[in-house]
Order: C-alpha cells, then structure tokens, then sequence
C-alpha cells in the first residue's frame, strides 16, 4: 500500500474483518470509512469504529438503489456477493451458496455522501475489495465525475467475469488510464484475481493539456493554411473582378454622357410633369374634398346600415316567428288534407255508386221513354179515333136531338140538312 497517504479519506468497500484499518489509520488519513454487508464481520468493525473516532463503518452493500437485496452468502465467504457466480464457479468449483439474506444496500451516490461529506480536496484513497465489481463501480465514478476525487486506487482487477451479468477487469487499465491514473504495483500472487495499485499522476493533467492544445494549435493552423488558399483564390477572382470593373467603369462612362442627356431630357419633361402635377394636386384636393364629403356621407350610411340591421334582425326574429305560426298551419293543413283525401276517397267511391245508379236510371228512361213513345202512338191514334168518333156522335146527337123535335121543325130541319122523311115518305104539304 506503500510508506505514506496523502492526508484525506480512505474508502475502503469490502472492509472484511478490518485487518487494513490500522494500516491505514498509521498512514495519516483524517478519516477511514469501511463499508461491509457480511452480518459475521460486521460485530467487529462496529468494535473497531467504537474505539477510534476517526473510523466510521456502515452495514449495508453497494448497490444500485438504496433498499434491500438479497445477499448470497459462500463457504467462501470473501466472494460472497448480490450476484449469482458464474466465472467464480469454474476458478473454485466447490463453491455453493450456503444461504441467502435480505441485505441493506446504498447506492453509489448516497456512500460517497456519508463517506466525503462536503470534502473539496482530490487526495482521498479508494480501495475495492469487492473481487468482480470493480469496473461498474469505477465506471459510476467516472461518468459521475467522483473518481476525480481520488489520488489513490487499490482493487483487484479479475481476468475474467466472476458474476452472472458482470464484466472482467480486462478494461480497468484502459478506463483509468483515460483518467490519468498510472499503475504503480501489481502482485500477481493469485494470477486469476491479481491486486494493482494506481496512483494519479500528477503530470499527466498537464500533458493532455498540452497535447489538447497542440491538436489545437494543429487544426487552427490547418484552418490558417485553408484560409491562406481561401485568400489566394479570392485574390485572383478579386483581379479578374477588377479587370471587369474596369471594362464596366469605361462603359459606365459612356452611360454617364448618356445619362447627362437623358437628364437634360429629364428636366424639361420633369418641368411639364411639375405643372401636371401642380393641376393633379388641386384635383387631388377636390378629391380629398369629396372623399371626405364621401366618408361623412359613408357614415351617415352606415348609421342607417346599423338600424337597418337592427330592423332586419327583428324582422327576422318576426318572420322566425311567423314560419314557426306558418308551420303550424302547414301542420294543420296537412291534416285537414288527409282528412280531405279520405273524404275525397269516400266521395270516390260514392260517385262511382252514383254513376253506376244513374246509369241504371238511365237504362230504366229508355225503357220508359220507349214505353212512353209506345203509349204516345197509341193516344195518338186514339185521339183519332175519337175525332171521328166525336164528329160521328154530334151527328148522332144532332139526329138524336131532331128526333125528339116537333115533326114541322123537324120536317124543316131535316130538310135544310137533307134528311128524308121517316119511313121513306114524304110529309104532307100544308095548305
């Protein structure tokens, strides 16, 4: 671990049974905080925190959320672990989990709260003692930007993945490297599980400053030269510009001669436009005139256009009124018309039983008339017949009538009608 630590904290997960605590406390530190979830150990270290102020111990594991987890627990109780073995089987293969428990557990941001609270130096000590967890961890400090904070770094950097859904060490070199971190020592006694020592180096920050600002210095003077090109090329399109503005100021020239007689023109007619537009700006005032004349005259309108609205919207509302009574009669009307249809069907059907009775009726005053004509020529002929008889009687009443006469009167009468004397004889003469 080496002679002296710089003055800070030592975090040290994994703590076990406290064996590095005195180690550490006679290397200077201010403070060492030991994390240790195993309850067997735990007793001990709470000992050990009792006795000296400057420790502090904590009996939970590390985790990703605060809470609980469960905890398995070996026959080889230094790899005991949250994680089921996978790699850590085939490098001890009689390792079994001989139980299971629900252990306390803090997430990476709560530890380093208890362990550095409000600490500002970078000169703090790590030490993970938690074989296969490593790299997640260190990885959680870098991109938290927390492994800043330490100067020191002791962990076991496995070949291999010890646990189910946990990485090898294989790229701990790599990760701390990137954060200027050296490795000092290793001790390869257990080669599967070999333990390193890191120590940030100092001068390191400062050599990748100086290698940024090279690339720096390398892009900005490629950037210069691209612009020198840039430049060159704009001066040569610059001349062959000036060249055509050369030839465009000789022709503007000539347009210039032109213009000056145009402009002469220009004056004369601007002169005749003057007086234009002296007689346009009186016509324009009596525009302005009338158009206000107009505008008083649009408002006037729209006054009237504002009652005739008012007036429309309450002869709408009288005909919404009217439609609404109209819609009634309608209503009403169409009732009135069924019930006309219905009488009308009635009416149909009695005019077709009138229609049929009227030309029985009519079948019957044929039959009558030709009864009646029948009867007619009969009467006829009878009043005939009684003509004859009726000039046959009043002879007959004549006669009948001489006959009860005196003989004289009746001798006379008969004669002045020429009617012989009864009996064929004459009547004797008077003397």
């Amino acid at each position: 671990m080496g002679d002296s630590f710089p003055v800070g904290t030592i975090l040290h997960m994994g703590a076990g049974s406290g064996s590095l605590a005195d180690t550490c406390l006679e290397s200077g530190a201010k403070r060492v905080f030991l994390l240790e979830p195993l309850p067997d150990r735990q007793p001990q270290l709470e000992r050990l925190a009792q006795d000296n102020k400057r420790v502090s111990f904590l009996p939970k594991a590390l985790h990703q959320t605060s809470g609980t987890a469960p905890f398995h627990i070996f026959n080889l109780s230094a790899y005991s672990s949250l994680h089921e073995p996978s790699g850590l089987s085939r490098l001890f293969p009689n390792l079994r989990i001989e139980r299971s428990i629900d252990c306390a557990t803090i997430d990476l941001a709560a530890l380093l709260k208890k362990a550095l609270p409000g600490s500002k130096t970078d000169k703090h000590v790590l030490i993970l003692d938690i074989p296969g967890e490593e790299l997640p961890i260190l990885e959680r400090l870098a991109e938290t930007g927390q492994l800043a904070r330490f100067a020191h770094l002791f962990l076991r950097q496995p070949a291999l993945a010890l646990y189910r859904d946990m990485p090898s060490g294989a790229a701990i070199p790599e990760l701390l490297a990137a954060h200027l971190f050296d490795l000092v020592a290793r001790d390869d006694a257990d080669p599967d599980l070999p333990v390193c020592y890191y120590k940030r180096s100092p001068f390191m920050e400062e050599i990748r400053r100086q290698n940024a600002k090279i690339s720096q210095l390398t892009e900005k003077t490629g950037k210069q030269a691209t612009q020198i090109r840039e430049q060159d090329q704009k001066i040569s399109r610059f001349r062959g510009e000036r060249d055509e503005l050369a030839q465009k100021a000789r022709q503007r020239q000539e347009d210039i001669e032109k213009l000056k007689h145009d402009l002469d023109k220009a004056a004369k007619d601007a002169a005749t436009c003057r007086s234009e537009l002296e007689k346009a700006k009186s016509e324009l005032d009596g525009t302005l005139q009338a158009l206000k004349r107009s505008k008083t005259r649009l408002e006037v309108l729209e006054s009237e256009n504002d009652s005739l609205h008012r007036e429309l919207n309450a002869l709408e509302e009288k005909c919404a009124d009217e439609q609404e009574l109209q819609l009634e009669r309608i209503q009403e009307q169409q009732q009135e018309l069924e019930i006309a249809r219905s009488d009308r069907i009635a009416l149909q059907d009695n005019l077709a039983l009138a229609l049929r009775t009227q030309a029985l009726r009519e079948a019957d005053l044929e039959d009558l008339r030709a009864s009646y004509q029948e009867l007619l020529d009969t009467k006829e002929s009878q009043d005939a017949l009684l003509q004859s008889l009726t000039a046959r009687l009043e002879a007959a009443v004549a006669y009948l009538e001489m006959l009860r006469l005196p003989p004289a009167e009746t001798a006379d009468e008969d004669g002045e009608f020429g009617i012989p004397a009864v009996g064929g004889k004459e009547a004797p003469a008077d003397d």
